[in-house]
């Protein structure tokens, strides 16, 4: 993954999540692998959630620079990084997850995903 990604320079896109912004960095015109930069505001979060697709389906999260945030992989149970150092994970298919950003500064982060994301039609939000 390249670091050297200008984040100030991506054209951010409002997301359904409050506080929560996408900037396409790589889409294929097959839609078979897409890659997104993130950027979830202060002590805002994207909620417990889940995408409908393929049963091989993946996603790779890519917090380059770490941070101060929380990941939620279920309804109970929680993972706190607080760390300078990268962090790296992997969805997999109708996998739960959520990200809370728990710091005072924006959270950037890379999302690549195969096969791509097609639209939000795909996230269903657990409550």
């Amino acid at each position: 993954m390249d670091t050297e990604i200008n984040f100030n320079k991506l054209k951010w896109e409002k997301s359904p999540y409050p506080g929560v912004y996408v900037a396409p960095i790589d889409v294929t015109s097959s839609s078979i692998i897409t890659t997104h930069a993130i950027k979830i505001l202060p002590r805002r979060k994207i909620g417990l959630h889940y995408h409908r697709k393929e049963p091989d389906w993946i996603e790779t999260i890519y917090f380059l620079f770490g941070g101060h945030f929380e990941i939620l992989v279920s309804a109970r149970k929680k993972i706190l990084y607080h760390t300078p150092n990268p962090v790296y994970l992997r969805i997999n298919s109708k996998e739960k997850y959520g990200i809370i950003n728990k710091s005072d500064q924006d959270l950037l982060l890379i999302s690549s995903m195969k096969p791509g994301f097609t639209n939000y039609d795909e996230i269903v939000d657990v409550k």
